[in-house]
């Protein structure tokens, strides 16, 4: 999952600008979309509802868009946003983000009926087998991708259990939304005010216990690191496939900034907006 470099210090000069614009027309595709509706969930949560149906036609689950939040150049850095849902028959995508800066609270200004400025979709997205049983582990605004996830698998016929995790009720989003597909997530909070008191990797980790033929599942996780790499040690364990869905920080989108790289399995260094942000999880140096 893209995570948002509210913190990063403001990049200045002419000739910096309009090499990002450069970027940008050269490597993504920039799009006017129409907000639909922008409205907050929770304390700090909102989700963004916004039209064009060439965006919603070319998405693919696990992938995300890079958000101009302002009309001018101030921020001039693009917010990463993982796109939540895609319907295709609206011509729409639904994305969830938290305010977590300047950036964010900036985007949350955004109405209905405003355009916005996008690029996208980017990355990687999530990559589903045949005849596989899915296991999707989300935490805190990680949790987001694997809506639009879920609804594709669903649509495949395929068995789907959803685990989800924050470190309060109010960190637990997408309920309402893996309800209406007909999925009843297990939670777990930090606190212990939703759901069972813990970590959502205890909830994988009790899953699979009785689980006789890894081969049969294949297990998707998003959210804080930390989380994925235990997660990745769970399958592992277990020799469950596994794909996770990376945040890090990400100042282009394009993978011509490497402010997101990571390193893999050699050694060597992948980009999470342009390599990911899904990875196998044993590709990858945890």
């Amino acid at each position: 999952m893209a995570r948002i470099d509210d913190k990063a210090g403001r990049v200045k000069g002419r000739s910096t600008t309009a090499r990002f614009r450069q970027l940008s027309t050269t490597y993504g595709t920039k799009l006017k979309v129409k907000v639909i509706s922008n409205e907050e969930l929770s304390l700090g949560y909102y989700r963004l509802l916004v039209s064009n149906s060439a965006l919603s036609g070319a998405a693919k689950a696990g992938q995300f868009l890079m958000l101009k939040v302002s009309q001018g150049d101030n921020p001039l850095l693009r917010r990463p946003m993982s796109i939540s849902r895609i319907d295709l028959s609206r011509g729409e995508i639904e994305i969830l983000y938290r305010v977590v800066g300047r950036g964010t609270k900036k985007l949350t200004e955004f109405a209905a009926g405003m355009s916005m400025d996008i690029l996208g979709p980017l990355g990687k997205g999530f990559d589903i087998p045949p005849s596989k049983k899915s296991i999707l582990v989300g935490g805190g605004i990680g949790i987001a991708p694997l809506i639009g996830l879920a609804e594709e698998l669903l649509k495949g016929g395929g068995e789907v259990v959803v685990m989800i995790g924050g470190a309060a009720g109010n960190d637990v989003i997408g309920l309402p939304q893996f309800e209406s597909l007909g999925l009843s997530p297990q939670i777990s909070t930090d606190d212990g005010s939703l759901g069972i008191k813990g970590f959502v990797t205890s909830l994988l980790e009790g899953y699979i216990s009785s689980i006789t033929n890894p081969n049969d599942y294949l297990i998707y996780g998003c959210g804080p690191n930390v989380m994925l790499r235990e997660v990745h040690r769970i399958a592992s364990a277990a020799s469950i496939e596994c794909q996770v869905s990376l945040e890090g920080r990400m100042g282009c989108g394009l993978g011509a900034c490497l402010s997101c790289v990571v390193p893999d399995k050699d050694n060597k260094y992948v980009t999470v907006c342009k390599d990911g942000p899904v990875f196998d999880s044993r590709s990858l140096s945890w």
